[in-house]
């Protein structure tokens, strides 16, 4: 099983401030609460929004912690 971080190749300065703001736009800057196959973090309603056209899951509360403290979890 591959395993995913948090983004190295933020997106602009915001995502460079908190790299667990949602990747679906520059402009959001939510908490991360899914995950998609390719390992793309989202907020809640991007997460239910990517969910329409690709399988995108809930993370679960020990895998944010793990995320928030620079650990690994596993994609999708």
């Amino acid at each position: 099983m591959t395993a995913t971080t948090a983004p190295t190749k933020p997106k602009s300065a915001a995502a460079a401030a908190d790299p667990f703001a949602c990747q679906m736009h520059d402009a959001c800057s939510e908490s991360v609460t899914h995950i998609d196959q390719g390992g793309f973090l989202y907020c809640t309603t991007h997460g239910l929004q990517r969910r329409a056209s690709q399988p995108c899951r809930k993370l679960r509360p020990h895998e944010i912690t793990r995320l928030e403290n620079g650990g690994q979890i596993a994609k999708y």
